[in-house]
């Protein structure tokens, strides 16, 4: 009650105050004991009032976002006030004169104050003996909203809305300016943008969404009254039916009482009060009615955020970038193709576990030549569990991004081991250094470097590597070495061009290698490209880089470096958006992609001919033929007769499952791996998932796409080089190296575990059956990629 009085003496003594300094000599000499009081004359009290700011700084208003599909679906909005600015010709003439009507009936006839109004209020306030009616007007209404606004700490914030003279003042100054610099109808269109009208629904436009489910074209003579009498006190009256319908009613009378509406309007208006059909605008990734369990898009949303916050366009750190992006008011399209995201994500339920298995399961589409993200599906739902579900209920939903990692969270989580989907940046490497595909070595089952080791990849102190089958045993290239996933073919050629320039060409085409936890002996992170390259070839560690061991990656990166090959070594940014467009209808530069040429274009289309031969697809050039066979035949037996290309990849005991591969117009990545201990001791079960998800999706999504072939790599990259002939001839490189069978003096190894095998995951022989594999004992030490992947709130940790 005190506060009360307080308020109310204070806005008395403001209202007079006001009436001094504005109405001139007479009325400042009836105000003369209260401004003697304050120490003020009328001349002083003047000067005082002229010397006060008169331009008022306003701030960009706060609007919703509105996310949709590439095809144009609404998936989700993204806002801090709930907001879209409409311009006042959007507005029903019944909404303008409910407000004017119930908050500033002399809106069209003031200058900003309303002297009238002042001490109208005034006098009825003395008589309640309390503040029982406003003086400011509209305008001076906005001024205040526009300050609260523009406050950028509490105590900005509490000068715009404390109950003083100084602000009321204040704000009678900045209006009868504003009044001379706008009309009255765009100070009106201002209000209505900025006003609340509860239940988190700022101006009219969301006003007439929230309570009616309607655009605010379409509003009722009644239902607009209803929203103008909420202004008084947003939180009370949409809580309060009752009270509001009086509210309703008041508004309505007093229109009649200027002559907005007729007798019979206002009679039919009573008659006919508004029904409630609320809405609340989705503000969330989560299942919303249109990102739904079905769909499974908010991964794809999510990623939006994480990508939004690594843009410099939208601000100087994260929080000021996701800021931006939530209260824009943007349009923005993303490039998710919801009939893509559809087919992935039915072959991902379909064809692998269940949502509440350990194992994450999933792919990843990208548009080469734009970076687009056209689909993400993964056995896993993107939320947090309905309230009161079970334990598998529960273990199905997950905030963490498993698909694409997070940059802010790349200290702890690195992503997963890639197989041998790492060797085509081998050899890339090795094409850009000139060496042709025809390059070959003899690949033994078990290669011994010359690179000291210790542990599991350690023969006799020096690193080895060893074949998933002895039939790969003879002279390969790189068109059979990728074809078959002759692992110790690869280590050799690795050995040649150095796994720190393969590291680094891997990054170049679109790696992301997150850099891990910080060590004295990594100081850039375990995981870091930069502890990679240092390391070079002097670690056993990175030697097995070329296996996809030592390193972590995500399989939206892995995608999309597969995704550079296909777009002939043109690189371009991951990217969810298609377009951004501002609410002026303006594209965003920033929507656009950012694209190089990374390499050269020969070297990515020579490549390509190699990766013909993992599918079971002939090369345009060379041959693919070794005795052994692909390791993913039954991807070019389901994608035939569309040219395509690709590769399969697992690690030491299955642990991680891929395929990476592209047809020209589209590029993919799955997986299958345990998220949360992706080195532990679990079983894979089907080691064709990968192969069979990727194929199985990519197979669909292209049905109805042209066919398009791919460009015959330059005659240099064919042949030349280290060895001319092919690897079927049977001549040895090094006679007397003494991996090589024939050199008499080859010492037998001393294996102090199973050397790694890393093959290509699911490998197939010609007849479909999975050749018999010696279980390895390697694993990759000082690397932990786990994380709670069935998490419900917050980020990854």
């Amino acid at each position: 009650m005190a506060r009360g009085l307080k308020r109310g003496l204070l806005s008395s003594l403001a209202s007079l105050l006001l009436c001094g300094l504005l109405a001139g000599v007479v009325v400042a000499a009836a105000a003369f004991p209260i401004v003697a009081v304050t120490g003020l004359s009328a001349k002083a009290g003047a000067q005082m009032f002229e010397s006060l700011p008169s331009t008022l700084q306003t701030v960009q208003l706060p609007q919703t976002t509105k996310i949709l599909t590439s095809d144009g679906k609404y998936v989700t909005s993204l806002y801090v006030q709930d907001r879209v600015a409409v311009p006042l010709s959007s507005v029903p003439v019944a909404v303008q004169h409910a407000v004017v009507a119930t908050e500033d009936t002399r809106f069209y006839e003031h200058h900003g104050v309303d002297l009238k109004g002042i001490i109208r209020a005034f006098v009825a306030n003395q008589q309640a003996g309390g503040a029982s009616q406003g003086a400011s007007t509209l305008t001076q209404q906005y001024v205040r909203q526009e300050l609260i606004l523009a406050a950028k700490t509490p105590q900005e914030r509490q000068q715009a809305t404390e109950v003083t003279i100084g602000r009321k003042l204040r704000e009678a100054r900045l209006a009868i300016a504003l009044e001379k610099q706008y009309s009255k109808a765009q100070i009106l269109e201002r209000y209505l943008n900025i006003v609340y009208f509860g239940h988190g629904a700022y101006g009219i436009a969301q006003a007439a969404q929230r309570y009616f489910s309607k655009s605010v074209d379409q509003l009722t003579l009644s239902e607009s009254a209803m929203l103008a009498g909420f202004i008084k006190s947003p939180t009370y009256y949409p809580a309060h039916p009752v009270p509001a319908e009086q509210r309703r009613d008041f508004v309505l009378q007093r229109m009649k009482d200027l002559n907005f509406v007729t007798a019979p309007q206002l009679a039919d208006a009573l008659a006919h009060p508004p029904t409630m059909h609320p809405y609340t605008t989705p503000n969330s990734c989560f299942d919303n009615g249109s990102i739904t369990t079905g769909n499974n898009w908010g991964f794809s949303c999510d990623y939006l955020r994480i990508w939004a916050e690594q843009q410099p366009a939208f601000g100087a750190t994260p929080e000021e970038r996701w800021n931006n992006l939530q209260t824009g008011g943007y349009t923005i399209k993303l490039g998710l193709d919801s009939q893509m995201q559809a087919i992935a994500q039915d072959v991902v339920n379909s064809r692998g576990t269940s949502m509440d298995s350990r194992l994450a399961q999933g792919i990843v589409l990208i548009q080469p030549g734009t970076g687009q993200i056209k689909a993400m599906a993964i056995n896993r739902l993107f939320g947090v569990p309905p309230q009161g579900s079970g334990p598998d209920r529960q273990s199905e939903y997950t905030q963490n991004p498993l698909l694409t990692g997070d940059p802010a969270n790349g200290g702890r989580s690195t992503g997963y081991p890639s197989g041998s989907t790492f060797k085509m940046f081998t050899m890339l490497a090795a094409l850009n250094q000139d060496k042709p595909l025809s390059t070959a070595f003899y690949a033994p089952q078990t290669y011994v470097s010359n690179v000291p080791a210790t542990g599991d990849s350690s023969c006799d102190g020096k690193y080895c590597a060893q074949n998933a089958s002895k039939g790969m045993t003879g002279r390969q290239n790189m068109w059979t070495g990728f074809g078959s996933s002759v692992n110790t073919y690869f280590v050799q050629l690795e050995q040649q061009v150095g796994a720190a320039n393969v590291a680094q060409m891997a990054a170049k085409v679109g790696i992301s290698f997150f850099p891990g936890a910080k060590t004295k002996a990594a100081p850039t992170g375990v995981n870091s490209l930069a502890q990679i390259v240092r390391e070079g070839n002097g670690r056993a560690q990175r030697l097995s880089l070329t296996l996809g061991q030592g390193s972590d990656t995500w399989p939206l990166y892995m995608a999309n470096a597969y995704a550079t090959v296909a777009a002939h070594g043109k690189y371009c940014e991951p990217t969810p958006v298609q377009s951004i467009t501002g609410p002026d209808g303006k594209a965003l530069d920033v929507g656009n992609p950012k694209c190089s040429q990374v390499i050269p274009a020969g070297v990515a289309d020579a490549a390509t001919d190699a990766a013909r031969c993992p599918i079971g697809q002939s090369p345009l050039t060379g041959s693919c033929s070794n005795g052994f066979g692909p390791t993913g035949g039954s991807v070019g037996d389901r994608l035939d007769p569309r040219p395509a290309a690709g590769k399969t990849g697992s690690t030491p005991g299955n642990k991680q499952l891929w395929f990476a591969g592209f047809v020209p117009q589209l590029a993919g990545a799955s997986f299958s791996t345990d998220p949360d201990t992706p080195h532990g001791d679990y079983d894979q079960g089907d080691t064709r998932v990968a192969n069979d998800i990727f194929s199985s999706t990519m197979a669909r999504v292209t049905d109805g796409m042209d066919e398009q072939n791919f460009d015959a790599p330059p005659d240099d990259l064919v042949s030349g080089g280290i060895d001319d002939e092919s690897a079927n001839t049977g001549q040895d490189q090094n006679p007397t190296d003494p991996n090589n069978p024939n050199n008499p003096n080859k010492p037998k190894p001393h294996r102090s575990a199973n050397p790694p095998t890393g093959h290509g995951a699911g490998f197939e022989l010609p007849g479909g059956h999975l050749p018999p594999i010696q279980p390895p004992t390697f694993a990759v030490t000082g690397f932990n990629t786990s994380f709670a992947r069935r998490r419900t709130t917050g980020r990854v940790t």
